[in-house]
């Protein structure tokens, strides 16, 4: 998917075997995730990749522990752009109620 000068990533779901592929505009070089390798498992720890980062020689990205401040401070850089306030004031107010959001979930039957 293109949205010409615009595009900022490029993404196909291959549902077939499983498999995100995936391109930015700051990093062209194709990474992999694959579904199979990922831990669904309800209570396990979160966690992230940075979708510019360099993968590995295999294309896989590196995946890692999300922590609340890694994710406050991902929630606070998103929420004060320039952008954003220009067009919505500021939202930084919401980044602790998206917090306590995660912080209140439970697995279902627990």
């Amino acid at each position: 998917m293109r949205q010409g000068d615009y595009t900022v990533w490029q993404i196909v779901y291959d549902v077939s075997v499983l498999q995100i592929h995936y391109l930015t505009r700051g990093n062209p070089q194709e990474r992999t995730v694959s579904l199979k390798a990922l831990d669904f498992v309800c209570g396990h720890t979160v966690q992230f990749t940075v979708i510019e980062a360099k993968p590995s020689a295999a294309g896989v990205p590196e995946f890692k522990h999300l922590t609340e401040a890694t994710h406050r401070g991902y929630l606070h850089g998103f929420t004060t752009q320039p952008y954003l306030k220009r067009q919505f004031g500021d939202l930084s107010p919401l980044t602790e109620g998206l917090l306590l959001t995660l912080r209140s979930y439970t697995c279902p039957g627990k």
